[in-house]
């Protein structure tokens, strides 16, 4: 969300599972829970959220305490930058929280700790030294030297801002926006980092340890920018679910004797609202679930991100083949953030967005991310489910 204006809340209804650290968190906080059927019909405890606060998700994301979420029974025609802003704000919580472990593991298997564990066996630097109260002890002296941390701070990150700034590639917008990333993630670096970089920063080696955190930094800035195309295709799938449901619906009205739209069009103005009103209460409009793996769940999966789009629209063949058949077309390719401007300015065609699926598995590949793809049914109901499927 680095580079636009910061929502206050977010305008949908909002089902958010715990995991098990969530659910304990909140128990230990003597605060109620909800119990509520997911589109899936799996049952979940949880938080019922109406105009959910961006922040205190993005908070709760970072602390590994949400399993799923799901916007249930949306109109994305009204609802497009939220459903962006929040798709997003998912991508990216995952990836500061999976950065600021595997920083912190590259660190603790540097030369400079590996040096200093072998000569001070009685005074280890490991994460389990600093658990439990030593970790409240350990926020406290790292916040104690917040000018030394500052310092470090600019130390890393101003040669990859001038990069950054140098790069003819990046519009300014662009590099206004990694800028802003790149500094997100040292600000959500956990204190045993910081620790670290504070106890050596006189050490002769060092700058080895900048070129670590450097290297991991620009790994996780490319990362990132798969938020873009993931946004882009949840939008689109969303928004070929909704079409499909209003068409279907004008259709029905019409044999009614209820006027509908212009053929092969969509209804206007309060046809068009009066549709969608109609859907809405039949709960025919597409839900949207976005499923985390945490450290509750098996190894192996604790990266894993799936986004599933449940559509009442169209049947299994035909999301196949829609999205096989805009799979292998063949189109020029574009930047991500320009057709994302286009996109909010309403410039893009209906659809267009969803031949970038084949970038997006491109994209992916070339950050290490992998991508796949399923369509089936919820059994013994009328649901197509598309799953996305990432290791982030």
């Amino acid at each position: 969300m680095a580079g636009r204006n910061r929502k206050k809340e977010f305008d949908l209804h909002l089902k958010i599972a715990l995991t098990e650290r969530g659910t304990g968190l909140f128990l230990r906080q003597k605060k109620g829970l909800s119990k509520f059927r997911m589109t899936d019909t799996s049952e979940e405890y949880g938080l019922l959220m109406e105009n959910g606060s961006p922040a205190s998700i993005q908070r709760f994301l970072l602390a590994d305490c949400i399993s799923k979420i799901e916007a249930a029974n949306i109109d994305p025609l009204s609802a497009r930058s939220d459903i962006i802003d929040l798709a997003k704000l998912i991508v990216h919580s995952l990836l500061y929280r999976h950065f600021d472990a595997e920083l912190l593991n590259r660190v603790l298997a540097s030369e400079i700790v590996v040096r200093w564990n072998r000569a001070n066996p009685q005074s280890l630097i490991d994460e389990k030294a600093f658990q439990g109260s030593a970790s409240s002890e350990l926020k406290k002296l790292v916040g104690e030297k917040a000018p030394d941390v500052e310092k470090i701070r600019k130390l890393i990150l101003d040669p990859l801002k001038l990069g950054i700034a140098g790069n003819a590639r990046f519009d300014n917008e662009e590099k206004k926006v990694q800028i802003l990333q790149v500094e997100k993630f040292m600000d959500i670096s956990n204190a045993l980092l910081w620790y670290i970089l504070l106890k050596f920063q006189s050490d002769w080696n060092f700058r080895d340890l900048t070129l670590v955190i450097r290297s991991c930094l620009v790994e996780y800035l490319k990362k990132v920018r798969i938020a873009d195309y993931i946004a882009l295709m949840i939008m689109e799938l969303a928004l070929a679910s909704e079409y499909r449901s209003i068409r279907k619906e004008a259709a029905i009205a019409e044999l009614g004797g209820l006027p509908g739209g212009s053929p092969g069009g969509l209804p206007e103005g309060e046809k068009l609202d009066s549709i969608i009103r109609s859907l809405k209460a039949k709960n025919s409009l597409v839900s949207i679930a976005w499923k985390m793996g945490g450290n509750s769940s098996s190894i192996g999966t604790e990266r894993r991100l799936q986004v599933v789009l449940y559509d009442r629209s169209a049947d299994v063949r035909e999301i196949r083949s829609g999205i096989d058949e805009v799979k292998s077309a063949d189109v020029r390719k574009r930047s991500i953030y320009s057709f994302y401007r286009e996109q909010e300015d309403g410039k893009t065609q209906a659809g267009l967005g969803l031949y970038y699926i084949s970038y997006l598995e491109e994209a992916c590949e070339r950050v290490d991310i992998k991508f796949e793809y399923l369509v089936n049914q919820i059994p013994d109901t009328d649901i197509t489910m598309i799953t996305l499927s990432f290791i982030l």
